[in-house]
């Protein structure tokens, strides 16, 4: 690959030309495509995962108020979560699990008692290493570096369990469970079949219950929103109100 070419300038904004000429729903697909290659897939994405993507957008779009507000809590959060991703040496992306998970809100509760940016249940948390004590008033959870640590630790494991070849299965695993995951996997035929097409089997053959599916769809579309608000209909974060 001639990277000096790819990294000339001239290459380069004529390439951010291509992309501004695009069409909303062309961009959304060419972006999927490039975190599917970045996070290690065939760049043959199934249709119905585009088309789940590109229907998230769409309702992000038509009421943005939800997604606005994630944009408006991202300056103070992302940097934080973008960070300790690089620390942690795991790609960028599985930072957009918190905005999903928690819309960037340290103090999120869910019905269940998940709680944090992370959304983590007190078992969990104290597995982690979070101190996780209502008694006393201490709940770490609620700590954007405490529980991004922690997060961290937690994504890190599930990779381990099914290795750096398989980042998709990590982040279906983060709302599937790795017991799941590995039950879905099982499902694939063919043992031998490229890690770059085997989450995108589980997709095409419906081995993966939709909400799932759909969970990893968002998780796109927040990447695919959060890199060009603009062009979605939403304020850039510290540009006005």
């Amino acid at each position: 690959f001639d990277f000096v070419a790819a990294l000339d300038p001239r290459t380069m904004e004529q390439s951010e030309q291509r992309l501004a000429g695009l069409s909303t729903h062309d961009y959304v697909v060419h972006e999927v495509k490039r975190i599917a290659i970045e996070l290690g897939q065939d760049e043959d994405v199934p249709q119905g995962f585009v088309d789940t993507v590109w229907a998230f957008v769409s309702a992000c779009s038509e009421s943005p108020a939800w997604f606005q507000g994630i944009l408006d809590r991202s300056p103070r959060v992302q940097p934080i979560l973008a960070r300790m991703m690089g620390e942690a040496h795991l790609p960028e992306v599985f930072s957009y699990v918190a905005w999903i998970e928690s819309r960037l809100d340290p103090h999120a509760t869910s019905g269940a008692g998940a709680r944090g940016l992370w959304q983590l249940m007190p078992e969990k948390a104290r597995e982690l290493g979070l101190a996780v004590d209502p008694a006393h008033g201490i709940d770490e959870r609620t700590d954007p570096v405490r529980s991004t640590r922690a997060g961290t630790v937690f994504i890190g494991n599930l990779i381990r369990t099914f290795g750096r070849e398989q980042f998709m299965c990590a982040l279906a695993a983060y709302n599937l469970g790795d017991a799941g995951m590995r039950n879905a996997m099982r499902k694939i035929p063919d043992p031998m079949m490229p890690s770059s097409q085997k989450y995108w089997y589980l997709v095409r053959e419906h081995l993966l219950p939709d909400e799932t599916n759909g969970y990893v769809a968002r998780i796109f579309s927040a990447r695919i929103m959060a890199g060009a608000p603009a062009r979605f209909g939403f304020r850039v974060p510290g540009a006005g109100t």
